[in-house]
């Protein structure tokens, strides 16, 4: 689709081009990346492919369950008793993800986000810090999570012209199943590829409030790449992200592999933190007007 896209409109092959993934779409977006590199390599397909950026992303569904309990419990959410629950149920992710038992990593995945909405009286996984209805079921994961639902079938909608009869699902139960047994996999080995093979930029970034793909699961997990410059990344500075004169988050780069805490956001950057997401994008293009 790529390919016949860039043979039907020619002059977009000279465009500075970047994919941007977010949640599981960061994933997706890391192969779809590398994939892309190899047809231009190739020399099947001609495109200026720049970089790839990929936030709150689910590349290491085991390094991210891991982090659910000591995050949660730094939040006050849980006490020790309900950490090492949490901890315990983690645990049982990684062996079958260490057995390649991916299918049954999946289902104890699921088991453990279950068992940490009733300990915690259902958080939003999305926003620790949104608040938690008193009556009813558990909160869990929110049926629109942070108002995506809305943004996607609006504005962003309208300004892509995308026709009245289409229309951006947050959740679709057909796909997940499809891709049940692939969930829990990594895509780390993936995003080694990107920085040792080619000359992209590699962008993650993650939100301070976000419980579901949190900013230590995400460090845990970038810090443990296999990749040439990984010793002086992790040495590497923090710099500081500014927006409208406030601190809006941190940065840390070494070669072409760059992270981003962001301060003040949960899940969806660009709904919690517009500037912030806006910061990101121009850091990324090295553009101050990425829409001109």
């Amino acid at each position: 689709m790529t390919r016949r896209f860039l043979e039907q409109y020619p002059h977009f092959q000279g465009v500075p081009w970047y994919i941007f993934g977010e949640s599981y779409g960061g994933k997706v977006a890391a192969e779809f990346a590398l994939r892309l590199c190899e047809e231009i390599e190739a020399g099947r397909l001609s495109a200026n492919f720049k970089g790839v950026v990929m936030g709150d992303s689910w590349l290491s569904g085991v390094a991210h369950v891991d982090s659910w309990a000591p995050y949660l419990f730094q939040m006050g959410m849980v006490d020790s008793r309900d950490r090492d629950q949490l901890a315990e149920a983690a645990a049982r992710v990684r062996a079958a993800a260490e057995a390649a038992q991916w299918q049954y990593a999946t289902t104890l995945w699921s088991a453990a986000w279950q068992l940490m909405t009733t300990l915690t009286e259902g958080v939003n996984i999305y926003d620790v810090l949104a608040p938690i209805k008193s009556e009813g079921g558990k909160g869990g994961k929110p049926v629109v999570p942070c108002g995506s639902f809305e943004m996607m079938n609006g504005d962003v909608k309208r300004a892509l012209a995308v026709p009245d009869a289409v229309t951006h699902l947050n959740d679709n139960s057909a796909v997940f199943s499809a891709q049940y047994a692939e969930f829990v996999q990594p895509a780390t080995g993936t995003v080694e590829q990107l920085l040792r093979r080619t000359n992209l930029s590699v962008t993650v970034y993650a939100g301070q409030r976000d419980v579901f793909t949190n900013i230590p699961g995400t460090m845990a997990w970038v810090e443990s790449l296999r990749w040439p410059l990984a010793d002086t990344f992790r040495a590497a500075p923090k710099t500081r992200l500014s927006v409208d004169g406030e601190v809006a988050g941190s940065v840390k780069q070494a070669g072409t592999l760059t992270a981003i805490r962001v301060y003040r956001s949960g899940h969806v950057i660009a709904l919690d933190y517009p500037a912030a997401a806006l910061a990101i994008l121009r850091l990324v293009t090295q553009c101050d007007d990425p829409a001109a």
